[in-house]
């Protein structure tokens, strides 16, 4: 069972412009079933975050995690708060 921090990954995830390819998730709580698992989807395309700084931007509905902060993610990482 997921926990609460644990990163998920997608390796066939269908992107909304119908391309597959590898995606990551995490988890935001932990559930014991029937309550559902929160998760959110993350980006490392900095496009529409290019304003972001390190930590919480609740105004674009991000979580930033540098890579050169976090050894969590291997590239810089936007946990995208705006669908669970």
């Amino acid at each position: 069972m997921p926990g609460s921090g644990d990163i998920l990954c997608d390796e066939k995830f269908r992107f909304s412009d119908g391309s597959i390819g590898k995606k990551l998730f995490v988890v935001l709580n932990d559930a014991e079933p029937p309550e559902p698992w929160l998760v959110v989807k993350t980006t490392s395309q900095s496009k529409r975050y290019s304003a972001a700084k390190a930590g919480c931007n609740a105004i674009m509905y991000v979580f930033y995690v540098p890579s050169s902060s976090h050894e969590v993610f291997s590239v810089d990482t936007y946990i995208q708060l705006n669908e669970i």
